[in-house]
């Protein structure tokens, strides 16, 4: 799908916190993998790329809370980028609003390979996008 141009946005897995844990389909390399994050911090239980991997490619919060109910996972993170770039691509170039990802992410000061760019932010992606300042 990649291949054909189409954004495949893939969870990251829940067997972190050791490195090498994320497996397919979010090792792939046009896959964006996306891990999870609570209270600004990448959670342990989220997945993680090698130190040599630029894996994950970023990440979210991974917690919801439903009444008494609690679900956790990077498969809670995964549908919120995957909304916000379906958000995106109804405004903007579809091309151009990947290559937002990286100034569009509020870095939490975790490794590359722990938090990819750093935690999603709507906002700044919009900016970025309204600005023009993107490269691709």
């Amino acid at each position: 799908l990649a291949e054909r141009g189409m954004t495949v946005v893939a969870a990251a897995g829940n067997w972190g916190p050791a490195d090498g844990t994320i497996s397919c389909p979010g090792n792939a390399v046009r896959a964006m993998t996306v891990g999870a994050t609570e209270a600004e911090a990448v959670v342990p239980y989220s997945s993680r790329g090698r130190p040599e991997q630029t894996k994950p490619d970023l990440v979210a919060p991974g917690t919801i809370e439903i009444g008494r109910f609690r679900f956790s996972g990077t498969s809670i993170s995964t549908p919120i980028v995957s909304g916000i770039l379906a958000s995106l691509y109804g405004a903007y170039d579809r091309q151009k609003v990947p290559g937002c990802l990286s100034m569009g992410c509020v870095d939490l000061g975790f490794a590359r390979h722990q938090q990819g760019y750093g935690q999603i932010d709507a906002r700044k992606i919009l900016e970025v996008l309204q600005d023009g300042k993107n490269t691709g």
